[in-house]
């Protein structure tokens, strides 16, 4: 699957404006566009970490029933994959995922209302996977499908393909090629948009980057020196810092702390989401509504890795309050400036200019630890992570980061 630049997503969306205009306004004429859109519009309400996936399925030109990947009636909406903790490749084990397909839920919908479905078309982006969705769609009695590429979705070379199932059922396959056909690739890519109102305004958000290392890594001196940058090539941008992003005591609070409490790691936790979602709700998003690139001195990862890697903790705990402290909002890029433990240490005996902080005062075993923590999460999202040798000179470092944003974010 291509992955977009913001750069390339805000071109392609500049282009999309005056149809989607028209499907705001509900008067576009082609069905085929319009039951495209809205299976997108419905994939949104998916909670899915991983990929969030839409259909509607029509009779005549009346969408009946719609349907996206999450749990079936009756079950909570998981906060945390277990799969994707476990690292579990996509399409397996999936018995430990509470969650149906988008088409298995859009028809189950149709059966509980009454609905029927017999010589109807389904609109959805991706195949239908082949064990469960296709067998579901032809014994509904659907006739036609239309989907943005007819790639399979399973990976097993020895199962029967989608395509083969629905030739031999007699329904009809057929690929998307209308005009909204650039815009909806782009956005089954990745970026998350609910509506038309939200696709024209995306292209005003500003981005959000986040510096991400250990203990006296360098990721303070890069913010502004990136900052700097930015702001000569006549970019509005907004520089903040976690703790104390959404209350000035929280570092003092959180330093407060009994080092040797048991339930340390919680009241951090505790502390940070606080400090979090009011840092989020007042600054992150206001900014980047406002058009400003927003540059982030540390954040949520820092809790996963501090907390949870360095500590401990319960990651799920840790993810479930992360979720709900940033509201949904996603970082565009994060750059870690990686180094060992044991230059974070010579670099803490080094400084005679700040106090030690208590995490500067853990073991090298912890800050081991916390280097594994941030590395872990670079691996599972190399799409967004950008992992930079922090050992190297301020000069070197301030280059790449900027050839990294340049890269990724087209900046």
């Amino acid at each position: 699957m291509k992955v977009y630049t913001e750069a390339e997503l805000k071109k392609i969306l500049e282009r999309a404006r005056p149809l989607l205009e028209l499907v705001r306004n509900g008067v576009m004429e082609d069905f085929d566009s319009y039951a495209m859109w809205q299976a997108h519009v419905i994939s949104q309400r998916s909670k899915c970490p991983s990929r969030q996936v839409g259909c509607v399925i029509t009779q005549g030109k009346h969408i009946v029933t719609t349907g996206y990947n999450g749990p079936t009636t009756g079950f909570p909406h998981p906060l945390v994959c277990k799969r994707r903790e476990l690292g579990i490749s996509s399409g397996a084990r999936l018995e430990l995922c509470p969650c149906a397909h988008d088409v298995s839920n859009a028809i189950s919908q149709a059966a509980k209302n009454g609905v029927s479905t017999y010589g109807a078309v389904l609109y959805t982006p991706t195949m239908p996977c082949t064990l469960i969705c296709a067998p579901a769609a032809i014994g509904a009695g659907i006739k036609r499908v239309m989907v943005l590429s007819k790639k399979e979705y399973h990976s097993d070379p020895e199962a029967i393909p989608t395509l083969e199932k629905f030739k031999y059922a007699g329904m009809a396959v057929d690929e998307y090629h209308g005009p909204l056909g650039e815009l909806l690739v782009a956005l089954n890519a990745g970026m998350r948009l609910k509506s038309c109102d939200d696709t024209i305004e995306a292209m005003s958000v500003g981005e959000f980057i986040i510096f991400e290392g250990s203990e006296k890594c360098g990721k303070s001196t890069q913010v502004e020196r990136l900052a700097g940058a930015l702001i000569g090539e006549g970019y509005k941008v907004l520089t903040t810092k976690e703790p104390g992003g959404g209350f000035p005591d929280c570092r003092q609070k959180i330093f407060a702390l009994d080092p040797e409490d048991p339930k340390l790691a919680q009241k951090e936790l505790a502390l940070f989401k606080e400090d979090r979602t009011e840092h989020y709700r007042k600054v992150i998003i206001p900014a980047r509504k406002e058009g400003k690139i927003v540059l982030c001195d540390r954040n949520w990862l820092s809790t996963k890795a501090y907390q949870g890697y360095g500590r401990g903790m319960d990651l799920k705990m840790i993810g479930i309050a992360n979720a709900e402290a940033t509201q949904g909002v996603a970082a565009d890029l994060i750059i870690l400036f990686d180094i060992s433990p044991e230059e974070t240490l010579r670099r803490i005996k080094k400084d005679n200019e700040t106090k030690v902080t208590r995490f500067e005062k853990e073991p090298q075993g912890f800050h081991e630890r916390v280097r594994q923590g941030f590395l872990a999460q670079a691996k599972e999202d190399p799409e967004h992570w950008i992992v930079l040798d922090g050992t190297k000179s301020k000069e070197e470092l301030a280059l790449e980061v900027q050839r990294a944003v340049k890269e990724k974010l087209g900046l």
